[in-house]
């Protein structure tokens, strides 16, 4: 990695599998930040399809492509991206989903003015397969206080609006063992 990236304030880690149809414009929306101050690495879980082709199109020094020997599944992947990157704070955005161009931005704000937070997360709004919002949009207003209480019964974070302070990782943040609530188990 080149010396001049080895301080950045972000890291994207965006695990991808088959994602050919959606990853440029997921890629696209990471390039469109606001913040500028990232890496954004992508893990490439053994795509069968044109997923590498695409990513490769892209010629930004701040993009680092890794592909699995094997497909391993999105956790698994997003602890190897969480292990690969180098930045205090780590964003998760998945390859069919897209980011508002001042996401970094504002969430690097506040994690800045709140070091007691190891972690926020945003509210969504759902687009379909042609990237058209449809109206719905994901709001969670539940006290930090109420938030382990409130995971035992329905995950509240979408893994693609989250910002993690590294500081706060567990040393495997998506143990397999846990598959599929993996992130559950790590918000907790």
């Amino acid at each position: 990695m080149d010396t001049a990236m080895k301080n950045l304030r972000v890291s994207v880690i965006m695990p991808v599998y088959n994602g050919e149809k959606y990853i440029a414009d997921s890629v696209q929306s990471v390039l469109a930040q606001t913040f500028t101050d990232f890496e954004l690495i992508i893990i490439n879980d053994s795509s069968t399809d044109k997923t590498l082709e695409v990513l490769r199109r892209f010629k930004d020094a701040r993009i680092s492509i890794q592909t699995n020997e094997k497909n391993i599944g999105s956790g698994a992947s997003r602890t190897n991206a969480i292990n690969a990157s180098t930045a205090e704070y780590i964003a998760i955005l998945d390859a069919d989903d897209l980011a508002f161009p001042t996401r970094f931005e504002k969430q690097v704000a506040f994690m800045d003015a709140h070091p007691d937070f190891g972690m926020l997360a945003t509210w969504v709004r759902i687009i379909d397969k042609e990237g058209k919002p449809t109206g719905v949009v994901l709001k969670d207003r539940t006290a930090p206080e109420k938030v382990p209480a409130t995971l035992l019964f329905h995950n509240i974070f979408a893994c693609s609006s989250t910002m993690l302070r590294r500081s706060a990782l567990p040393e495997n943040p998506f143990r397999q063992e846990t598959m599929p609530v993996e992130d559950i188990d790590l918000w907790l």
